[in-house]
């Protein structure tokens, strides 16, 4: 996950918090406990995952190099 969030940057992403292995670190608890909390809540009205991955990386800067 650190070599692909480093290619994101290295493609001209501008992720907001630090350094690839960082970033990683937060994609990574993050999307875990998306998954665990989906697992022991299935009674709640959960967003589809696909959008709560794009969604994750776009708040971080990671989905698209940066502009200008």
């Amino acid at each position: 996950m650190v070599a692909a969030d480093q290619r994101c940057i290295d493609a001209g992403a501008e992720p907001i918090g630090g350094d690839a292995t960082y970033i990683a670190t937060q994609l990574w608890s993050t999307l875990h406990g998306f998954a665990d909390l989906r697992i022991g809540k299935p009674e709640m009205a959960w967003p589809p995952p696909h959008h709560f991955v794009a969604d994750t990386l776009k708040h971080l800067r990671l989905d698209r190099p940066a502009h200008g």
